[in-house]
């Protein structure tokens, strides 16, 4: 069996505004599924989603037609807005969040290259200074050279691969870890809240309950603390409770969101607040990210100055010192 690619942000905004188009424009859903090949899902699965509903399957059976490559969480979103009829309203506002990740995406491995080039700079620098001695001089051994390289280049590649995993895919374990990591972790806190927001905003405009809609936007979050107060309020909905009575007593919330909340609960207007929200802590988060992206490459480029700084002056220090002894023989 082939294992299911998913999708990447790009494909998924190009394909959801294919679909916003032809659904505005009067296509009726099959129809705009068997047209929209090229971005999204492979022709193959959007036929059988086709045939799927052709079948009588709602669009939920039709999005969960194994191979299309689509996040769960937008599974969710699409379900829930096919049941209550605002399908090219939602797949608009999932075309915009897309994007705004794809930049995410896109600006952390920009970050990422410049200190990976810097790790493998010293990785191939460092056994060299080793070969340097004040008794033989610089003496090239390939064998020596070769397994020094490798025992740096072993553990900056697991680093890496660590990272991207967490960085992708890391649920609530790369959540904790990034708390050990300044503005890192500032970042992946924003990006939580974000993610939050959105899907509590987005499962509201398709017409989920808020009972409901916190419960699940709080599964959609890789923050433990976020996941636990969404559970809780959840609850409280269920009960019949005020949910932004509750909000304030969670400090995982600011101040901006317990007042967005409180006015678009009085209002009428909460999705759309909430969206706007989420649009705002998305840029947050991607302002933290250029920050990490500066700070981060200049604290390693000091620490490989410094420990070459380091080098030279032992050398120069030990040459030094065999020339004071050379004169005073």
């Amino acid at each position: 069996m082939s294992r299911t690619v998913a999708l990447g942000h790009r494909s998924l905004s190009t394909w959801y505004e294919v679909m916003t188009h032809r659904l505005e424009a009067g296509q009726t859903l099959v129809t705009a599924l068997r047209e929209s090949e090229g971005p999204g899902p492979s022709p193959r699965s959007l036929r059988a989603m086709a045939d799927a509903i052709e079948a009588g399957g709602t669009l939920d059976d039709a999005l969960r037609v194994p191979g299309t490559g689509l996040p769960a969480e937008d599974v969710l979103f699409l379900s829930a807005a096919a049941e209550a009829g605002a399908l090219p309203r939602i797949l608009r506002y999932l075309t915009e969040r897309h994007r705004q990740l794809h930049a995410h995406r896109t600006r952390l491995l920009l970050s990422a290259v410049y200190p990976t080039l810097l790790l493998h700079l010293g990785a191939f620098l460092f056994p060299l200074l080793q070969q340097v001695s004040m008794d033989t001089g610089f003496q090239f051994n390939a064998w020596t050279y070769g397994g020094a390289v490798a025992q740096l280049l072993v553990p900056i590649w697991l680093g890496l691969g660590l990272v991207a995993t967490l960085a992708t895919r890391g649920g609530t374990l790369g959540f904790r870890l990034s708390s050990i990591l300044p503005l890192w972790r500032d970042y992946v806190r924003t990006r939580s809240l974000a993610d939050l927001t959105f899907g509590l905003g987005l499962l509201l405009e398709a017409g989920v309950r808020i009972d409901r809609a916190w419960q699940v936007a709080g599964v959609l979050t890789s923050s433990p603390e976020l996941r636990s107060a969404a559970l809780t309020i959840g609850t409280t909905a269920e009960r019949g409770g005020s949910p932004s009575a509750v909000v304030r007593g969670h400090r995982c919330f600011p101040a901006a969101f317990a007042r967005f909340y409180e006015t678009g609960q009085s209002t009428g207007t909460l999705p759309e607040s909430l969206l706007r929200l989420a649009a705002v802590f998305d840029n947050d988060a991607l302002g933290r990210l250029n920050r990490v992206s500066v700070v981060y490459p200049v604290l390693l480029l000091g620490i490989i100055v410094v420990w070459i700084a380091f080098r030279i002056l032992t050398f120069f220090a030990s040459y030094f010192t065999t020339l004071g002894n050379l004169g005073t023989s």
